[in-house]
């Protein structure tokens, strides 16, 4: 009796320290794109970080009070790169902003696009 008693007092540990662990997380795809989006107004910037497949879409939105970043990206293969397709959407007090664009970027390029001295977005791909 006292044997079957270790045994599973033995057990039980083990099973406790098995879930206890944190899961491991899993690593990106090899061909997953990281982005790095900065929306820039004025002196305020704010940088939105996104993971997607290649051939997949991705969205960030951020509301408070005074202000909306709205952000939405697909991407598709392309033969010189990666196909962006980008809609973005800022409010801020009095000021909005919103732009449509599609262009074909490399992986570790960036791409600014906005009002030159005004609103801008940053994007970063790697």
């Amino acid at each position: 009796m006292t044997k079957l008693l270790l045994s599973f007092l033995g057990l039980a540990l083990l099973a406790d320290f098995a879930v206890a662990q944190p899961a491991a997380q899993p690593a990106a795809a090899p061909n997953s794109l990281t982005l790095a989006l900065t929306i820039n107004h004025g002196t305020d910037a704010r940088t939105y970080n996104m993971l997607l497949a290649p051939d997949r879409c991705g969205e960030v939105t951020s509301v408070e009070k005074d202000r909306t970043d709205a952000i939405w990206v697909c991407a598709e293969p392309a033969q010189n790169g990666i196909l962006l397709r980008t809609k973005w959407r800022l409010r801020a007090g009095t000021t909005q902003y919103d732009t449509k664009w599609d262009a074909v970027v490399a992986r570790n390029a960036t791409v600014d696009v906005g009002h030159v001295g005004g609103v801008r977005l940053t994007l970063a791909m790697k």
